[in-house]
């Protein structure tokens, strides 16, 4: 399998190259145990093709960080222990998602009070730069949580 992922070609569609590394992770999944003695050796080599295909394929890093997170879930969905770490990861994210809420919030509810000036003016779009910035992370922590809750639906 590892064979196969190295020797992959790009087709040269977005798309389809996607639709194969994700058939190589979901069949990486499928294929059960490996020698205890092998095992950490064999998941770092898989991983590295892997990571190589995606940094030959050009996809936006955001996509990119969310197949990398489905790989990594995907490792932990095979124990009990992973399944606690995947978790405590959708726990950690969910912190994190109230708190960048909270935090969205609290900064668009402040542009209100800014006075019409030159100075506000700065500020303002500084502080709407932070949103945007916070509304992306919000969504990619909601695609994250989406992802584990998918793993522990299966």
């Amino acid at each position: 399998m590892i064979q196969e992922v190295i020797n992959f070609k790009s087709t040269g569609d977005v798309d389809e190259n996607l639709k194969s590394l994700r058939d190589f992770q979901r069949r990486w999944t499928e294929i059960g145990h490996v020698p205890f003695k092998r095992k950490d050796e064999t998941q770092v080599e898989f991983r590295d093709a892997i990571n190589k295909l995606f940094d030959e394929l050009n996809i936006d890093e955001e996509k990119r960080n969310l197949l990398k997170f489905r790989s990594k879930m995907n490792s932990y969905s095979e124990s009990n222990r992973g399944q606690n770490k995947m978790r405590m990861e959708r726990d950690k994210y969910m912190n994190k998602l109230k708190q960048l809420e909270n935090d969205h919030v609290l900064l668009d509810n402040n542009i209100g009070f800014f006075a019409k000036s030159k100075n506000a003016e700065a500020l303002i779009t500084d502080i709407k730069k932070k949103l945007e910035m916070s509304k992306q992370k919000i969504e990619l922590l909601k695609d994250k949580i989406r992802v584990i809750d998918e793993m522990d639906n299966e």
